[in-house]
């Protein structure tokens, strides 16, 4: 973790170069790398075993999957424990955990040009002014990528998800680290108003929110996990007015004019050495109503993240490669929005989160 952030200033002055060497990682070729139009997987890798986390890119027109681009076009490693990315603007911002900053990358090309030190960045959304960051100490950061200006906001014991929708930042309060006493600082979203930056009400959920989806009438909904063992994860939807209410079981949501994509995925770790997953997929109407329980024509063997594009013809699913494995390179998932698997690919080890990158 110190070599990476004291390589990281070098990394910065070799980029000009770096962006006009070819790679010999597969085969990929630098100079041509486009990252517009395209799939990026954040994978976390496994700090525990000292794997860093990498950046794949998926190209769905050419139906490829080019791994650990930021290496390939950096030369450095993504660093450990990567939560989620998101664009503003021409750049892309990578939240790195463990190494307590974001990565901030050129939209296109991916090149590094900046990093911002954050404390344990858990996860990172932005409005169309702002980057906001969940810090796993208690706080949301809001990041003026112009002047580079921070300002933080204390929200609760360790903040895990974030949504933007209208004129409020949605954050959920795990206190996840609390398990001895039932996550209870947690249990709750702070809504907060961007126009001054406080929190504006708080609103009771589910036990140990986290991953949040924003639909597009506005409501948000928050995956509240459980406790992993007798307390199984529901979805909860958020209202414009700040109602909230449980809306159906699931582990994994994804928001879009179609519908609420939702993926229920519950592992039995009773017997440790052979945990079983059992994984079931629905599809709601935003008011709650059952549209289908389809099932993907291959289940992935752990589901981890849920996203349809923006043209909504792709539903993307990313998985670890096997029920309890870590170490492993894992899977992205390309359906038709009826579950038709398209495509299969591996990625990096633990893919975590997708991110898609439109437009020049």
């Amino acid at each position: 973790m110190n070599q990476f952030k004291t390589f990281a200033a070098a990394v910065l002055s070799a980029v000009l170069f770096a962006a006009c060497s070819d790679s010999d990682e597969g085969g990929f070729n630098i100079r041509n790398i486009d990252a517009s139009g395209n799939v990026l997987v954040v994978c976390q890798g496994n700090q525990g075993v000292k794997l860093p986390g990498t950046l794949d890119l998926y190209s769905a027109s050419q139906d490829t999957l080019f791994s650990s681009v930021f290496r390939a076009v950096n030369g450095a490693d993504l660093g450990f424990s990567p939560q989620n990315a998101v664009v503003l603007g021409q750049r892309i911002y990578t939240a790195v955990f463990d190494e307590n900053m974001l990565l901030v990358t050129d939209k296109n090309s991916l090149a590094l040009v900046d990093t911002i030190r954050v404390e344990q960045p858990q996860c990172v959304a932005a409005d169309a002014h702002y980057v906001y960051v969940a810090c796993n100490d208690g706080y949301v950061c809001r990041i003026n990528p112009q002047s580079g200006e921070q300002q933080r906001l204390a929200v609760g014991p360790n903040p895990a998800g974030l949504a933007v929708s209208g004129d409020y930042l949605y954050v959920s309060i795990s206190d996840g680290y609390n398990y001895s006493n039932n996550y209870a600082n947690g249990l709750r979203v702070s809504r907060i108003s961007m126009s001054d930056f406080k929190v504006e009400k708080e609103i009771g959920v589910g036990l140990n929110p986290g991953q949040m989806a924003v639909a597009a009438d506005g409501n948000v909904f928050v995956v509240c996990n459980g406790n992993y063992a007798d307390v199984l994860p529901e979805v909860w939807r958020i209202a414009a007015d700040g109602e909230a209410k449980r809306f159906c079981s699931g582990s994994l949501v994804a928001a879009a004019a179609s519908g609420v994509y939702v993926i229920n995925s519950v592992t039995d770790w009773s017997d440790w050495q052979h945990p079983v997953t059992t994984t079931d997929c629905a599809l709601y109407a935003p008011d709650g109503t059952l549209r289908s329980n389809f099932a993907l024509s291959e289940m992935p063997p752990q589901p981890t993240a849920i996203a349809l594009s923006p043209e909504a013809d792709r539903l993307y699913v990313v998985s670890d490669y096997a029920v309890g494995d870590f170490t492993s390179p894992g899977w992205l998932y390309v359906f038709t929005p009826e579950g038709r698997l398209l495509s299969r690919k591996q990625t990096g080890v633990h893919p975590f989160a997708l991110l898609f990158v439109r437009g020049k």
